[in-house]
Parts: C-alpha cells; structure tokens; sequence
C-alpha cells in the first residue's frame, strides 16, 4: 500500500543557491514521511524552528567551512540534506548536500527511491542482500566517505569488526550499524575481503 500511495505522487525540483536540490513530493501520507527518516536515516521528523509551525523536519550532520578572503576569514556552513514534511498540504521535500558537503553525505533521492521500492528497515535487507549496499557510504568516523565495500575490503579491518561488535551495534549512527550488519552477513556467505596492495615506494635508482 506504502509503494502505491508513493508512486502515484509527482516531484518538483528547484535548485537555490549553493548547487543543492530540493524536490517536493505531493500527497504523501504522514506515516510515510516518519517511516522513511527512520527507517532509512536513523532519525526523527521534529517541528521545525521553535515548534510554531506544523512543519516537521530532520536534517543532516552540515558541513563547516573556514574561508579566506581580502577582507578576512570567515565561516561558512553547507547543508548536508534535509527532509520537510508539511501535515497540512501533506507535501514532502527533500534537500539534497551541497557540493562542497558531498564527502560522507546520503543521497536523499536515490533513498527515497529505494524507500519506495522497499521500506522495510535498511538493517533487514542488509542482513539478506548485502550485495545491494557495496556503494553504501561511511557517514562518520575515519573511513567517512568511503563505500561499504572499500571499507570492507581494507587489510585486517574485517577482524577487527568480529572483534569489536558493541562498538558497531550499539553505535547511534545508523550507517555504522549497517556496515556491521553487511559486513558480517558478507563474511557468513564465505566472501574473503580483497585487500589492494600496498604501494612500494621507489627508491632512488630503482
């Protein structure tokens, strides 16, 4: 019922300034809107602003820039996406990361796609088609950024995830919670990680 309601709604998209994208999505219910963001982004939909409004809303971690210019240094802060929901008019938008925020972001749209295909909790269809998340991406931590795969395939990390499984588990990052789960049922289907090589550094007259 969930993936019918959704593909019968249209999207419109705008471009403001700073290259993100925001689309709106009509006539989405307000279980669906709550369904998707914790479901798919480890969060809640909470009143927007100072809760004056109807309009619920989850943002993503920003990114913080320090710029140089003539005239000083300044800060600057980017949008890493955000959805909106508007109970009234039951609209839903979705604003994707600006460019320069891109490392270790989620793609917004591509997720509401999947959402509509399949909402069942990311974590179950993890556990039984990992093969689907290799270009998962790290949202935090050191290997923020990086795809589940490239992690995966990093020399000795996947003992160091069977050794560590409380760190993953109980982690309040949802994509963390993920990369266990895909890591572990990649290993129980007998999937070796395929560590690169490392690099020799020449020496002189080599």
């Amino acid at each position: 019922l969930i993936v019918a309601v959704i593909g019968m709604a249209g999207g419109r998209a705008s471009r403001p300034p700073g290259e993100s994208k925001t689309t709106t999505f009509d006539d989405i219910p307000e279980e669906v809107a709550h369904g998707f963001v914790q479901q798919f982004l480890g969060g809640q939909l909470t009143p927007a602003g100072k809760g004056m409004t109807s309009t619920l809303s989850f943002h993503l971690t920003k990114t913080h820039e320090s710029v140089k210019r003539r005239s000083g240094r300044f800060d600057r802060c980017y949008t890493g996406g955000s959805v909106s929901y508007y109970p009234t008019s039951r609209k839903l938008s979705i604003r994707t990361a600006n460019s320069i925020a891109r490392r270790g972001t989620i793609n917004l749209l591509d997720l509401w796609e999947k959402y509509k295909e399949d909402s069942r909790p990311l974590i179950e269809q993890i556990k039984d088609h990992p093969e689907k998340f290799h270009k998962e991406k790290m949202t935090s931590g050191r290997y923020k950024g990086q795809f589940f795969q490239t992690v995966y395939n990093k020399e000795g990390y996947l003992d160091f995830v069977k050794n560590n499984p409380a760190y993953y588990v109980n982690s309040k990052v949802l994509r963390t919670r993920m990369f266990y789960e895909y890591a572990m049922a990649l290993d129980q289907q007998g999937v070796e990680p395929k560590a690169r090589p490392k690099k020799r550094h020449l020496e002189s007259g080599d």
